[in-house]
């Protein structure tokens, strides 16, 4: 169960809080092309040409997958920058104690108990694929 499902199936907060959340976590976030470029991994131009080769698309297509068929990034290069991003952008907890949603003494508590649950809930299904 991911964290935000938790807080409202605790009563804590609204499926509209956490969406709302989600929303702002995800304008947060910083753009994988933007992160390739800081890493050195591509240069400005290799990042606009695969920005119009996304928007030439029927299809929308991830920026990293485009930038794979191109040539520009290994798949190896892709999953590095987006492990960069998840650990970039702003945790949903943050989110809603900025938004007033969550108190801020409360949100530790809170993500405690999610990962002990988390935790129960990886031992319950590793038993029952023993038994």
């Amino acid at each position: 169960m991911r964290f935000g499902e938790f807080l409202i199936a605790e009563g804590r907060v609204s499926g509209d809080q956490v969406g709302l959340s989600l929303a702002e976590q995800k304008r947060r976030q910083i753009p994988i092309g933007l992160l390739a470029m800081h890493s050195g991994l591509l240069s400005s131009s290799e990042v606009h040409r695969i920005l119009r080769a996304q928007s030439h698309r029927r299809a929308w297509r991830r920026f990293g997958d485009v930038a794979r068929e191109m040539g520009l990034l290994t798949g190896a290069e892709v999953q590095t920058l987006l492990a960069r991003q998840r650990r970039t952008r702003p945790r949903l907890g943050q989110i809603l104690v900025e938004q007033g949603a969550v108190a801020p003494r409360q949100l530790g508590p809170l993500v405690e108990r999610h990962r002990t649950l988390v935790r129960l809930d990886e031992m319950s299904s590793s038993w029952d694929r023993a038994v």
